[in-house]
């Protein structure tokens, strides 16, 4: 014992928090227990990112007006866990300096982008409505000298309002915020709080919103006239409490934000839940008590603060303000037209995004090095017409769709550049650089020079295009001014890049010009790779209209009509042999004869690839009877030694006895995750079949040495199917022995960090993946899944490792 209690004495503190590092919360937990040394060391990683989230709970709640009956009543956004944690921070400023991080965030699944989130309304104001609550929280806040980091994702509105206004405010007297993340919530809470003052900001990222307000299609609520279906992020729905509300009523609620307003709105079933939370918390309301005698109240913000309205380009104003420290803005997912509205008087979609390009355009941020623009993959945030990075427009559009007056803007992103010249990390959509137009002679000699400077300093590039459902076609053949933008991209954008060591491409880019890209980027070092389609990037294993793939009863149930054109199979085989190419100087080739896979040109940075991902279901690999061209697609993996990193999409069979599975197989998986004893559970029935792909190969010189085929056995009952198939032991195995074979000796010695990723949900269509390690050993080791994208410890992982933020 006496070693522990000076253990931490011993070293340099900034070793100590580098050891804790590698400690889970409930490891650090039960350190702060063992002596007053350990709690002292623990205190600061224990509490240096605060999650504020709300759960579901079901309280007994007294009725008055029924003969003071109990009666069990569901809370669908119960803040007890808010509260108790800003109960330690109010009442110890010891732990309060600790805070450097927080994130707000619903405990409900994130709105599915494609469906859900352009009709959702984060504007709620029946949650977090107790002003005990939010006094809290401001008494907490000013006592958290060292918070830099500030995250909302699918906020509450009163919280995102009392946390903006306290760190966005220079009257605030809070903490001097350096990061902030908004996603998914109330944009009039960030209109209301947007300050002209100057903050201190370095990082910025609004994610998921609209960009102007709205009329909610609906809004959660703690209690509501109706429910909503939702869809859950694994395969399923789930039902929660909403109401309607028009625009107006939402915002003025928001202007009048204070005790005697939230009182008076409080609709008498919410209060009761209040007061029996609060109840089950005597403490918290004994401290607030406390507090008044101390001249802090939650009635002292009951009138708005002077000269304080609604900005109608609250991101553009927040911009603003950051101009003096602003090194990172990311633009992702911002809608211009959530829904279709019936209101005449609506503002033009292309009018919002005229005004704030244009308004962007003028700023000028000295230390910026990172400007993100993920737009533009669905119709709600396409990018209107005559937006360009390298040619400057002058738009002409309506205030309104039903107002005849124009306004006329000025859009010039290539003096936004110019402006600009350290830039190292760039995303904009892939026909969005230039104009189908030819520029000025002017623009031209403009443009070049900025495009020479990126060459020489961009580490990170991302480009994307809109998505097509059918998935993505060989080549474009139809002579289109989109067609002819992405392709000037490739020639006078991406052929002058030097420095780049990540390269992302997202959406409906046609396989050719993937390929182009690559090959135009051919001197740099490039190190990560993401490619995402809705076609498998590897190529289509299918065959012609999928004729290869014995999943022909699977396919009417898609969500796509899938495209899927021929592989030519010979040329596939014949050029599994072949070393990487070398390109000496790039001259753009599009089309798509008889040649290797793409995987052969990414084949190019053997010497410095680490991290690959390809991802698309259309065509990919189906996993237990790959078909006969599958190895010859994949088999260049083994040209690049450094790997270490690779997720590859591949089709899971879910069929059994004409029924589709989906949500069977996620049930049986999640029971697997949340057994008492692992998430990997081996049942006494499992057995695991080799793999092999079907079929036969064409008579070539080159063959690849591989185990029997697999044949799925005809299992009965589907309990029995479910355990040999779908366990993750099983998929496991089956991905070892799928892919193994094809890594670079060199790869598997250090070891290969695999995910495989699945779609799941006959309609929703979530991804589920798992993750193990391939190295030399015959069987795959640190098995973790399969997961939904919202688990919470892949989601919380995803988060953290979000760059340039």
């Amino acid at each position: 014992m006496s070693k522990i209690k000076t253990w931490p004495n011993r070293l340099p503190a900034e070793l100590n928090l580098q050891v804790l590092e590698f400690l889970s919360p409930k490891d650090l937990k039960l350190l702060s227990f063992v002596s007053h040394d350990t709690y002292n060391i623990a205190l600061g990683p224990l509490w240096s990112h605060v999650i504020l989230e709300d759960c579901r709970s079901t309280r007994n709640i007294e009725q008055p007006d029924k003969d003071h009956l109990l009666l069990r009543v569901k809370d669908e956004h119960d803040d007890t866990p808010i509260v108790q944690k800003l109960l330690v921070l109010a009442r110890n400023p010891t732990i309060a300096s600790k805070v450097k991080k927080i994130t707000h965030k619903c405990h409900l699944p994130p709105p599915a982008i494609f469906s859900d989130l352009s009709h959702t309304c984060f504007e709620g104001w029946t949650l977090s409505n107790d002003w005990r609550t939010l006094s809290l929280l401001r008494y907490a806040l000013y006592r958290m000298d060292n918070l830099k980091t500030l995250r909302i994702i699918n906020g509450h509105r009163n919280i995102t309002a009392v946390l903006l206004g306290i760190l966005l405010q220079p009257h605030g007297g809070g903490p001097k915020l350096e990061r902030l993340w908004l996603e998914s919530c109330s944009l009039a809470a960030v209109g209301y709080h947007c300050s002209a003052h100057p903050v201190q900001l370095q990082t910025l990222r609004f994610r998921r919103m609209a960009m102007e307000y709205f009329p909610p299609s609906f809004l959660f609520s703690r209690e509501g006239s109706s429910s909503r279906s939702m869809f859950d992020g694994a395969g399923g729905e789930y039902e929660t409490p909403v109401q309607l509300a028009e625009l107006n009523s939402v915002v003025e609620r928001l202007i009048e934000l204070n005790a005697e307003t939230l009182r008076n709105s409080c609709p008498q079933q919410i209060r009761c839940l209040n007061e029996a939370m609060y109840d089950e918390i005597p403490e918290a309301t004994q401290f607030l008590d406390g507090l008044k005698g101390k001249g802090f109240t939650w009635d002292d913000w009951t009138q708005p603060l002077p000269g304080r309205s609604l900005s109608e380009q609250p991101f553009l104003r927040i911009m603003e303000s950051t101009t003096a420290t602003l090194t990172s803005l990311n633009l992702d997912w911002l809608m211009t037209q959530p829904y279709e509205m019936d209101s005449n008087l609506r503002k033009s979609d292309d009018g919002i995004q005229y005004s704030f390009f244009s308004g962007l355009a003028s700023l000028k941020f000295p230390h910026l090095r990172a400007l993100q623009l993920r737009n533009t993959i669905a119709t709600s945030t396409m990018l209107a017409s005559d937006i360009y990075l390298l040619h400057p427009t002058t738009v002409h559009y309506r205030k309104t769709t039903m107002d005849s007056s124009t306004e006329t803007k000025t859009i010039d992103m290539l003096e936004f550049l110019e402006r600009h010249p350290k830039l190292q990390v760039l995303a904009w959509p892939m026909d969005r650089f230039f104009s189908h137009l030819r520029a000025t002679d002017e623009v031209l000699g403009r443009s070049e020079k900025v495009i020479l400077n990126l060459g020489r300093r961009l580490i990170s590039l991302r480009v994307d295009f809109d998505f097509s459902d059918r998935g993505e076609w060989r080549t474009d053949i139809s002579p289109n001014n989109s067609r002819t933008r992405r392709r000037r991209f490739i020639s006078s954008f991406a052929a002058h890049m030097t420095k780049l060591q990540t390269l992302k491409m997202e959406g409906g880019i046609p396989q050719d010009e993937k390929r182009e890209t690559l090959r135009a980027i051919h001197r740099s070092p490039l190190e990560n790779l993401t490619l995402i389609g809705v076609s498998s990037p590897i190529g289509n294993t299918w065959g012609w209209n999928g004729e290869d793939v014995d999943i022909s009863d699977e396919l009417p149930h898609a969500v796509f009509r899938a495209v899927l054109e021929a592989e030519n199979k010979e040329s596939i085989v014949e050029g599994a042999s072949a070393q990487p190419p070398v390109i000496t100087q790039f001259r753009a080739q599009y089309g798509w004869p008889p040649s290797p896979p793409l995987l052969h040109t990414i084949s190019l940075w053997g010497s410095t690839l680490k991290e690959l991902k390809l991802c698309g279901y259309v065509g990919s690999p189906v996993f237990h009877k790959p078909t006969s061209i599958t190895p010859y697609m994949i088999h260049h993996l083994v040209h690049l030694p450094r790997l270490k990193n690779l997720t590859i999409s591949c089709w899971l069979t879910t069929y059994f006895e004409h029924d589709a599975r989906d949500s069977e197989i996620i049930r049986f998986w999640r029971d697997q995750r949340e057994s008492s004893s692992t998430a990997l559970v081996v049942v006494r029935h499992e057995i695991v079949e080799p793999v092999q792909p079907t079929g036969t190969l064409p008579a070539v010189a080159y063959q690849m040495d591989y185990p029997p085929p697999l044949e799925i056995p005809i299992i009965n009952p589907w309990h029995e199917a479910l355990h040999r198939v779908y366990s993750p032991l099983s998929l496991a195995t089956r991905a070892h022995r799928l892919i193994a074979p094809h890594l670079a000796p060199e790869a598997r010695a250090r070891g290969v960090d695999v995910r495989i990723s699945f779609c799941l949900g006959v309609e929703t269509t979530d991804i589920f993946d798992f993750n193990m390690v391939i190295d030399n050993d015959d069987e795959p080791k640190s098995l973790n899944g399969p997961r939904e994208e919202g688990e919470h410890d892949r989601w919380w992982g995803k988060l953290e490792a979000r760059q340039w933020f």
